[in-house]
């Protein structure tokens, strides 16, 4: 990869995914640029990325949902390549307001297009999500698998796939061809030890599983809500494919590399570990590296939650070259270490179905 030359914007780099991706790219000596709404990013994680002798990212305070905002961050810049992540994530809440969805995600990427052509940039990587395959019809989920999505989150990430084909099917006088890469995230978890501050990025209404556990441990959650005990798993808890962050990272620098040697236009990849794993024994994994029990509050399962779903992932192994590094056990490690006081084993007899016990807010534990 010519590094030089490559400037990357992170369009929702100030939150989870986003700002281990920007670590990532500034790691391997890229320039980076952040633009963020900081609606549920954090101004925190872009002063983290400032690291003494890296190059420090640039911070564009900016809105998908605003074009004039974003053609002035686009022209400040000039990116080579966008990366984005911005956008509404929450299943649950996409039944309630799905017109929200629609407008940030579908039209906030309208305008990041817009955007992309009125600069002449001609690359984009966009995150999308396992959640457009819906119900499996076969395991493990290949990118051929047909879609269904179930949710308006997931009718959202597949419009918005469609839009990304139509617009890389584009071309130019100057012979210059449009490339989009759509990755659809299964769930990724964990954190980069130095990005010590990630727990504190997501959403407070809705965190992931690593974060609602390390809250636990921390003793700022009572208990771990896990949603649905009937699936038809192993232990009743639905089944997902839980992929590092680091990893998730990663593969972002692996796209970039892959477009620069000019193959298809329009590509989609699976990114999981290509395992999948129960809730209930994530949380029986955090427990044995750690020696903490994490006391658990059941609820019924949520509309639009999927069962059982874990990922195939040897079309990106095959043409990026990428897989998973780090697995179950090593997520649970840094969850335990980002715990800012040592965890405080809990006695092996601690009730673990504490129904009469009410968390502060209800987790997603999925």
């Amino acid at each position: 990869m010519r590094r030089s030359k490559e400037r990357v914007l992170v369009v929702g780099g100030a939150g989870y995914i986003g700002s281990h991706v920007t670590l990532h790219l500034q790691r391997m000596g890229l320039a980076v640029a952040v633009a963020d709404n900081l609606s549920t990013g954090r101004a925190e994680a872009v002063a983290a990325l400032q690291q003494p002798g890296k190059r420090e990212p640039s911070f564009f305070l900016t809105d998908v949902l605003s074009p004039a905002r974003l053609e002035k961050t686009f022209a400040a810049f000039k990116p080579t390549t966008v990366v984005h992540l911005a956008g509404l994530k929450h299943v649950g809440q996409s039944f309630k307001d799905p017109d929200a969805y629609w407008r940030s995600n579908v039209g906030g990427l309208k305008n990041v297009l817009d955007a992309l052509d009125a600069a002449e940039c001609r690359r984009i990587i966009f995150s999308s999500s396992a959640a457009v395959y819906g119900e499996p019809r076969y395991l493990p989920l290949d990118e051929d698998h047909p879609t269904a999505p179930q949710s308006p989150y997931a009718e959202t990430k597949l419009a918005c796939e469609a839009l990304l084909r139509e617009w890389s099917g584009r071309s130019f006088e100057n012979r210059q061809e449009n490339r989009a890469v759509v990755l659809r995230y299964f769930n990724p978890v964990g954190y980069d030890p130095y990005l010590a501050f990630a727990p504190h990025i997501h959403e407070e209404r809705a965190p992931a599983l690593a974060d609602a556990i390390l809250d636990v441990a921390c003793r700022r959650l009572l208990a771990l809500t896990i949603f649905g005990t009937d699936y038809q798993t192993e232990d009743g808890t639905c089944l997902r494919d839980f992929v590092h962050v680091a990893d998730v990272a990663a593969a972002h620098a692996g796209c970039i590399e892959f477009m620069g040697r000019g193959r298809d236009r329009f590509s989609i990849y699976n990114l999981g570990s290509g395992r999948g794993v129960t809730v209930l024994n994530f949380v029986r994994t955090f427990e044995r590296i750690s020696n903490f029990r994490v006391p658990l509050h059941f609820l019924p399962r949520r509309k639009g939650d999927i069962a059982r779903s874990w990922a195939d992932i040897s079309k990106v192994r095959r043409e990026m070259g990428w897989e998973p590094k780090l697995q179950i056990e090593e997520i649970c490690q840094t969850i335990g270490q980002l715990c800012p006081e040592p965890l405080i084993p809990r006695s092996a007899n601690v009730d673990c179905q504490p129904t009469i016990w009410q968390p502060w807010g209800a987790v997603n534990a999925q």
